[in-house]
């Protein structure tokens, strides 16, 4: 359970780029885009059900 509101359990996930938890909003939705706080990498969410799923986005050069 959150301790912040004690209704739903928080989800993480890792960054591809440096590894930090990226925590997760319970509302999230396919095509979202989610930063990581520790060192900005953008990541979109591919999927929801039936597994959490993302990918880094690249910043094209």
């Amino acid at each position: 359970m959150c301790e912040c509101c004690g209704k739903h359990a928080h989800v993480t996930i890792s960054c591809p780029d440096c590894e930090a938890d990226i925590p997760v909003a319970a509302d999230v939705h396919a095509d979202d885009i989610i930063s990581c706080p520790a060192c900005g990498a953008e990541l979109l969410i591919t999927a929801v059900e039936p597994q959490l799923a993302y990918k880094l986005i690249e910043e094209e050069k």
